[in-house]
């Protein structure tokens, strides 16, 4: 994970765990206590998706914080996880948008408004 300003960069690589949501999460929680409501970029990189217990985990953390964060960028590779933002873009209160690659979704973030 890397910090700047508000900004949040997280990979997610091969399927999540659950032990892998504990890791992270107060760390988000932390960034969150300093800075406000972040701006999230999440590098998808040979995703597999998530067990069971991750999935519960990653819904509970969207609920939880679902206005906690500004704008959020997945940068993918596959269609199907353009599919898979397309369908959270409902448990968030800020913006949540798909990018293809890193350049575009980091300007994006980094705009206003």
């Amino acid at each position: 994970r890397e910090r700047n300003g508000s900004r949040v960069v997280v990979e997610a690589t091969g399927k999540l765990t659950e032990a892998d949501y504990h890791r992270l999460v107060p760390q988000l929680e932390h960034a969150m206590e300093l800075g406000g409501k972040l701006r999230m970029m999440v590098r998808l990189l040979d995703f597999k998706g998530w067990t069971v217990g991750a999935l519960i985990e990653d819904l509970g953390f969207d609920l939880q914080h679902r206005n906690d964060m500004e704008k959020i960028a997945v940068v993918g590779e596959r269609r199907l996880e353009a599919f898979g933002v397309a369908l959270s873009k409902a448990l968030f209160s800020g913006e949540l948008r798909y990018f293809e690659d890193e350049a575009s979704a980091l300007a994006w973030l980094d705009a206003d408004g």
